[in-house]
Parts: C-alpha cells; structure tokens; sequence
C-alpha cells in the first residue's frame, strides 16, 4: 500500500510505484509529469516549495518527515506521511532523493479529533470550579486541574508534590488508608461496582483551614482491566455541611423549643387539618398528640368556643382564596375541654404560614393557659362591680377630678344630697353649688393643688376641708370634703378625688373615705417565651432567641458579646440571690427548675421574669450546658399586685364607713363578711352576727317582721 518514489538532483521525479494511483488517483505517469505538486494544498506546497528552494536535502540531511495534504483526484482530500533521504554517489555528491508515502488520513483525523477532545477537556478543567485530577495506581495525584488553586490556595504544580499530611486532617489520613485497601481488594476480586464510589472528607487549604469536600472516583483500566490509575472530580460542599450543621442545629432548638416550654404549638395544614401537635399540648388536653390530630375541635372545646373557633376557620378559608388576612383578628380566647372532663381557658395566637414564593401553606398557633389570669379578671371585675354598687348606694357623695382639674364623675349619692339629677349634676361646677364664702376656700385649695403638681409637696397641703353647698331648692348643707390627689404607679399624677359628707346632722367627723381611681388592665401576653443555651463551664451563649430583646430590651448579639449581660441587668436587690444560683451551679451542679426574679429593662423600667432551667450533661454525666425558658411575666405581677391592693382598699373602706357593708352567702344565709360599723348600726358587733346571723330579726321592729319575712321569701 505504501508509495515508492524517486527525484533527480534536479527535484524531477524518476520513478514511482504503481500504489500511487489508488493513494491518490493519479496516474504513475502523470505524477511522472510533475502532476503530484499540483494536488498538493496551497499550505503542504508552500512547505514543499521552500525546501526545495533552500536544497534542505542537501545539507547532510540523513533523512526527513512530511505530512501533507493533497487533494484526490476524486475531490476527497488525503494526508500522506513521507519519509524523503538523500541519494548520493560514490564521492557522497547528491544525486536525488528517494521517498516512500503512506496514507495516514485515518490517523490524521484520530489525533485531529482527539486535540479538539483534549482542548475542549482541558478548557473544561481549568473553567470549572470543580477540581478534576487523576492518581497512579498508588494513590499519587499525577493530575490537578487549575481550579484546585480557588478551592484550596495551591496552583496545580504545588498541590501534586504535597503529602497526605498536608492535604488532610490527621484524622482523615486512617480514614483514607482503610479506604485504599478496600478500593485495592474490590479491584482485586474485579468488584470495583460494589464500592461507594462516592464519599464526604475535610481537606486543608494552603491557609490551614479545614475544607468539606465531595469526592466521586472512578477507575481507569486497561484493556486487559489492569489497573491504570484513578480519575476523579472533587467538589466543594463547605457551605452545604455548614447550612445542614446549622439547621441540625436549629431542628434541634425547635425540638427542645416545641417539647420544653409551656405555651403548647400546633399547626394546621392548607386544608385547615391539624398536622403537628407539641408535647406541651399533650401535657396541656391530656391527650396525645396523635387523639390531638384525630379528634375534631368540637370534642376539644366547649359549645360556645367552638362556634367562635368554627367562624375563625371559616374565615381563614375565605382568606386562603382573597388573601385578607388583616381582617381576621390574630388572638382569641378558647375554652378547652381537657381528656378528664375538665376544662381550661387558654389564650390562641395565631398566623398564616407562607413558602418563599407567598403560597399559603397552613397556619401556626400558639395556645397559652390564661386560667389563672381569667381568675384573676374575674376577681377583678367583682371587686369593681362592689365599688360600683358601694359609690351608688353609699349615703357619702364621690367626685373626682382629671389631670387638668376638671369634673369627670358625680356618684349618685352626691347628686341626692344636693338634689339634683345625675346628668345635670355632672355639667355644674362648683361656683354655682357652693356658698362664695366656700367657693372662694375651694379656689384657694385648687390653687395650692396646681403648686403642688410642680413642687410635689403634696404633704404640705391639709386633706379635709368643710364647704357649705346650696342644694337645688335653695337651701344649704354642710359637708366636709376628705380630698386626695391621684397619682399612677410611676407616681405621676392623674387627678384628685374626693369623698363629701353631710355634716349637717352630726358634727362628728368620721375619717374620711378614699376611693381609688386606680383602673387595672391586664393585657394578652402574646410575647414569645424567650429560649437560650449556655455552655458550662464558661457561661457563654450557644444560642438566644429574638425574643429576648421584647423581654430585655437588648438584643442577641449584645448576650454573645457580653456574656456577664445577664447578671448586669438584673434588679439591685437580686443581685446576691442571683449570685448564689450562680455558686450552686459552678460548685454543686445544681439551678433550681424554676424562678421569679426582676430586672432593669434597657428603657430603664422594672420587669419580672420566670425562667425555667434544664440541666444538660454528656454521655459521661460532665454538665455541659445550661437550657432555659424565660417569660416575662410582669404584667401578672402587677395583676397580683393590683388585685391585692384593690383588696386592701375596699376592706378600708368598708371598715372605715360608718355605713354597714356585708355580704351574705345565699340561699344558707350565713354573713361572709360584715364591718365594723355594724356595731354603731344596730349595736351587734361582726363576730355576733357571724355566730347568730338571723340575730337581725331581733333588731327590726315588730310592726314590720311580716313585710322583713316576705321579703326575705321573696329573695330566696
């Protein structure tokens, strides 16, 4: 198949073999004719032509290599290789050349396409932010792409020479080396397939840190299947374990979030189904999360919450498709029905649950027990019912005034002593109620009040006074006027009230009768309960929730920063107890599972906490951290408070009264309380009536025992 050839001194062929024509389509004696230049390429003749030119062969030229392109004569173009020498005489004088040729077209498009494959492999390489390498059959890197610089600071040339030691962490090396015997027995047993081709490992980069990467190798056989090496593609996965570390991390907070505090959490599907139960609710309905999420809510509340909660449902399923959530109120108050027949009141916060693209996608609930705190409204709103019904029926007439001094509320008995109706009563002032001689008192009083609400010397001021009234028919009364100013629990002032007593008939005084204006508001604790964890020994914050800048005041980077910030904010007066809870803990291991405790909130105000602590140790039982729960619990103090304050002021004034104040339990009759004006009343003292409560009857004359006996049927 091979072409043999010759040329004369002169470069003029002389012979050549009868191959050429299938090689090229031409002729023997055609090529003879110099037919063979012309079916070169322009840039294979151009090379031809120069070495002719330059008589390249006849400079001691033992041999030389072509490849060049013709042209078939049937179009089809043709790589031939030449191998040319020299032809000389005796006396080593060139006389002509002799060549042979070979098709080597096939080949030619082999190396062609596989350059195009190596550039286009190689652009591949040094783009991607992969690492592509190769290893020998002993495990050394023979090949790095240049993206192994990004990935760990070497160029390629320095990442080959380094040792495993440098690539890895010291406990990764072992890891690698059980690795290899195993690739080695699997290609062994020609089982390679059975391996995880596939595996997660920390590198090193050039400045020490540690990197997480993916590894996926494969091997490179011959063909007989020996082994040539190993090619591999070696990616970064850094920031993925460290996304997945963190929300490990955070599944993890949310458990011991969902299983540790108290306020129980549920969530509803988009079709409005209970998809998730937390174990507080458990605790909370006595049922378990599983009969939670199969029971309809009509088991689990009584009739009337029910209908409030079937109405809510009813609207979130309008707000599914129109998207007014605003309108739909995001707190309510249920009563539950609990596993053993009891119930409960809780508190319901609620909200809608949305994936990035804004799909509803269910609803979140927060329920809380408020039984205590409905207890304590409804302690509450009895004692302010009794104040109502004491300031309506109470022969002493009650007025108070605002901020500025001006009227805002007339007791009736004010308006029956002066004889004037309510409504008119409230639109008088005093210049046309009172004497001049006591108008003019009242002025002077109320000049004194206004100095006061600068200097605050309130002592200074007396707090009785007696000023004649002119009733609506003309005639006058005396009274004496017990007067207060009113001031909030931040000791700003609010008003004055005052406490009027007909003096006409008696001239005793009688101590004078105060009553509060002091108006409780107990507000919905919707605040979320604020979770943290602390490592111990060293006291430093692993984790804090948001919630503790509402609870605080500061936020949580400002307790990673500072970890003594706790201690700091606490109230003064706590100060050496938190200190010993803090001994117990360092020294004995020991926190108490619960406390109260106030501390100074950044705007400078008071705030009462309740924390509850969990213990946390390792498997050898070392403590390793600290986990809390912490709710603000402020407003519930000040409802205690207010509750115990609002007590003590209606005792005073039920015993400070010469009017008799009782309350009788019915239908048994007996006295609950009665005050100590009883004796000044009918002359039995409280412990007599306690002892002989139908004692009364003795003292109503005997013309109306008959009308005193129906009446009581009546009221039975």
């Amino acid at each position: 198949a091979d072409v043999v050839w010759t040329l004369d001194e002169n470069y003029v062929a002389t012979y050549v073999s009868p191959s050429i024509t299938p090689l090229t389509g031409i002729a023997p004696e055609d090529f003879m004719a110099g037919v063979w230049m012309e079916s070169m390429t322009p840039e294979a003749r151009a090379v031809v032509t120069k070495d002719i030119e330059s008589r390249a062969m006849e400079q001691g030229v033992e041999e030389k290599r072509y490849l060049l392109e013709f042209t078939h004569k049937d179009g089809n173009m043709v790589w031939l290789e030449s191998l040319l020498r020299p032809l000389v005489d005796g006396q080593g004088r060139f006389k002509g050349i002799l060549g042979v040729s070979r098709d080597v077209t096939q080949r030619k498009r082999a190396e062609d396409e596989l350059a195009r494959s190596e550039a286009q492999y190689r652009l591949l390489a040094d783009t991607m932010a992969d690492v592509i390498w190769t290893m020998d059959p002993n495990f050394t890197f023979t090949y790095a792409s240049p993206s192994v610089f990004k990935m760990l600071g070497y160029t390629p040339e320095e990442f080959l020479v380094l040792s495993r030691e440098e690539r890895y962490p010291a406990y990764v090396l072992p890891l690698l080396e059980e690795y290899a015997e195993r690739i080695l027995d699997a290609l062994a047993r020609d089982d390679v397939e059975s391996l995880e081709q596939r595996l997660e490992l920390e590198m090193l980069r050039k400045d020490g840190t540690a990197l997480w990467v993916e590894v996926v190798w494969s091997p490179m056989l011959g063909l007989d299947r020996e082994l040539l090496g190993f090619s591999g593609v070696t990616r970064d996965i850094d920031a993925r374990r460290r996304a997945e570390a963190a929300l490990r991390e955070m599944n993890e907070t949310y458990r011991l979030l969902s299983e540790t505090m108290i306020d129980g959490i549920a969530t509803l599907d988009e079709d409005l189904n209970v998809n998730f139960a937390s174990p507080s609710m458990e605790r909370f309905m006595g049922y378990s999360a599983h009969e939670l999420m199969e029971l309809p809510f009509k088991t689990l509340l009584a009739p009337d919450s029910f209908k409030v909660l079937d109405g809510l449902l009813a609207g979130m399923q309008l707000c599914i498709n129109d998207g007014q959530w605003e309108t739909l109120p995001s707190t309510v108050d249920l009563q539950c029905v609990r596993k053993d027949g009891s119930t409960v009141w809780a508190e319901l916060v609620w909200s809608p649950i949305f994936n990035e693209a804004g799909v509803f996608q269910g609803v979140t609930g927060v329920t809380r027990d408020i039984e205590a705190r409905r207890r304590a409204e409804a302690a509450l709103r009895e004692r302010d019912e009794t104040y109502r019904l004491l300031s309506e029926t109470m022969l002493d007439g009650i007025a108070t005034l605002d901020a500025e001094l001006n009227p805002d509320y007339v007791s009736p008995s004010m308006a029956r002593l002066l004889g004037y109706d309510l409504e008119e009563l409230r639109t008088m002032w005093f210049d046309t109620l009172l004497t001049p001689e006591s108008f003019q008192v009242l002025a002077e009083r109320l000049s004194e009040v206004k100095t006061c609400l600068a200097t605050g010397q309130w002592d200074a001021l007396p707090s009785t006074l007696e000023l004649e009234y002119v009733r609506k028919d003309g005639s006058t009364v005396w009274t004496e006027l017990a007067w207060s100013p009113i001031h909030d629990e931040n000791g700003v002032f609010q008003g004055v009230t005052g406490v009027t007593r007909d003096i006409e008939a008696r001239r005793k005084t009688e101590q004078a009768l105060r009553q509060s204006k002091e108006r409780f508001r107990l507000l919905a604790d919707n605040a979320r309960a604020m979770v943290f964890r602390m490592s111990l020994p060293q006291g430093t914050y692993e984790y804090i929730s948001p919630a503790v800048e509402h609870i605080s005041g500061y936020a949580p980077q400002e307790y990673y920063d500072n970890p003594g910030l706790t201690g700091e904010i606490l109230h003064p007066d706590w100060q050496g107890y938190f200190a010993s809870i803090w001994e117990d803990l360092r020294v004995r291991e020991h926190a108490p599972p619960r406390y109260e405790c106030p501390i100074i909130h950044k705007d400078g105000g008071v705030r009462w906490l309740e924390q509850f602590n969990t213990l946390l140790r390792d498997g050898q039982g070392k403590l390793v951290a600290l986990q809390g729960i912490v709710l603000d619990i402020t407003q519930r103090k000040e409802a205690e408070a207010a509750l115990a304050t609002s007590e003590e002021r209606y005792r005073e004034l039920a015993e400070n009264t010469r009017a008799l104040v009782y309350r009788m339990a019915l239908p048994e009759g007996n006295y609950e309380y009665v005050s100590p004006a009883s004796e000044f009343v009918i002359g039995y003292t409280p412990e007599e009536l306690y002892a002989k409560p139908l004692i009364i009857r003795d003292v109503i004359h005997p013309d109306w025992h008959d009308y005193f006996s129906r009446e009581w049927e009546n009221l039975l």
